[in-house]
């Protein structure tokens, strides 16, 4: 669902029937800690890799996107300077 929306545009319509509501009491952060380059596909140098990390509650009326890119060689784990923002 989080590839669905465009960047910056809301994936909670108001007309639809997942339109964003308040929030909740309880909140939830989420953290990537690492991330590993399996296979870059590029016989060239490194290869791209675009992340998207979407937190949704489970009636979809809310959700959180972190999304960025980075470029590594296979077998490279991803610096944590590099890794995204918590998702909370």
């Amino acid at each position: 669902m989080a590839s669905m929306a465009a960047t910056g545009a809301s994936p909670h319509p108001a007309a639809s029937i997942c339109k964003a509501l308040p929030a909740g009491d309880i909140e939830v952060s989420v953290e990537t800690q690492r991330i590993q380059m399996l296979n870059d596909q590029e016989s060239d140098g490194d290869g791209q890799l675009n992340f998207v990390s979407t937190l949704f509650t489970d009636d979809f009326h809310r959700s959180h996107r972190s999304q960025f890119s980075v470029r590594a060689n296979s077998d490279k784990t991803i610096p944590s300077q590099k890794l995204p923002a918590h998702v909370h």
